[in-house]
């Protein structure tokens, strides 16, 4: 925690009428963001700092509490320009409870809600995209992974965990099918909207019941159903099941429910199945400027994250 930091923290604490009970700890750190534990009289407070070129997260939180503020951090104060947040606990992490009681009542009660959330903003996604959410529209995201591809430092190549000359040569002469996937994916009709794009239990917390959504770090404009990528498969992990097994179907298929007033479920399933193809290049996207904003951007494990994705969208869209 630097200077600025501090005093920031210190005149946010002291016009709050907090007094600091010990130091403040780090509670969670990665290249991209810090967050610190504060203790103060009676409870936690947490101070999140975000320090890459995606800290967005201190302008749209405020503008999704308008909304939906049961489903969110209880926020104290932000700094938008800063990218500074300073909130309250939200509770105890699902990751927690779910690795304990495996219990999918919890993905049950809270995936209506959240495709309820992405529902809600559906024809807010330009202001979305002004305070900082990402543009990963359909029409745009081939585009833009093309542009990533150029990068080959990026791709670390000769890598025993980054792409083959030959892996490289391929994807490339895939970005045609990637755009054709794109189209037709846009084709089903379902509206780009919000999405919180790391959505997996360590970033859903449980407070009085009531399950809030933190860490919108990664939060973009894109098709919804890139979302529950990484729920199901974090779900499939965490219980040992393979990704069809039929229990990670049901929730797949839960979610898909909420957007039936657009296409019937056979449909979405197409849909989902579709979306999976291309589901890839937006992590790879993000996961390149989250480490762009490192002082060396190509030698922290992180990075590595780049090829990987790419190599997922080559296993998804040849197969």
């Amino acid at each position: 925690m630097n200077e600025t930091h501090k005093e920031w923290l210190e005149a946010t604490l002291k016009r709050f009428g907090f007094q600091k009970t010990d130091a403040p700890e780090v509670f969670r750190e990665r290249p991209w963001a810090s967050v610190y534990r504060i203790p103060v009289e009676g409870e936690d407070l947490y101070f999140k700092v975000q320090t890459s070129p995606i800290a967005n997260e201190s302008r749209l939180l405020p503008y999704f509490m308008r909304e939906f503020p049961q489903w969110l951090p209880e926020l104290l104060a932000t700094d938008g320009e800063n990218g500074f947040m300073l909130m309250r606990s939200a509770g105890v992490s699902l990751r927690s409870l779910f690795r304990e009681d495996r219990d999918l009542k919890h993905w049950e009660a809270l995936l209506p809600n959240y495709a309820a959330f992405q529902q809600r903003f559906q024809y807010q996604t330009a202001e979305l995209r002004v305070l900082g959410a990402m543009d990963r529209r359909s029409h745009l995201l081939t585009e833009r992974f093309a542009e990533l591809l150029e990068d080959e430092r990026a791709m670390f190549i000769g890598h025993p965990d980054g792409l083959t000359e030959e892996e490289y040569r391929r994807v490339q002469d895939l970005l045609p099918t990637l755009a054709n996937q794109c189209d037709e994916l846009a084709g089903y009709g379902i509206p780009d909207t919000l999405n919180h794009d790391d959505f997996h239990d360590g970033n859903i917390f449980v407070q009085d019941g009531a399950y809030r959504f933190i860490d919108w770090g990664d939060c973009c404009v894109s098709h919804p159903f890139f979302t529950i990528d990484i729920t199901l498969r974090m779900i499939a992990h965490t219980l040992e099941r393979e990704e069809t097994a039929p229990e990670i179907c049901a929730l797949r298929d839960l979610y898909l429910n909420q957007w039936t007033d657009y296409a019937p479920l056979e449909t979405l399933q197409e849909t989902f199945a579709l979306s999976q193809k291309v589901v890839g290049m937006n992590r790879a996207l993000t996961w390149r400027l989250a480490v762009q904003g490192t002082d060396t951007p190509y030698e922290t494990e992180e990075a590595l994250a780049v090829p990987r994705c790419v190599k997922r969208v080559l296993l998804t869209a040849e197969g």
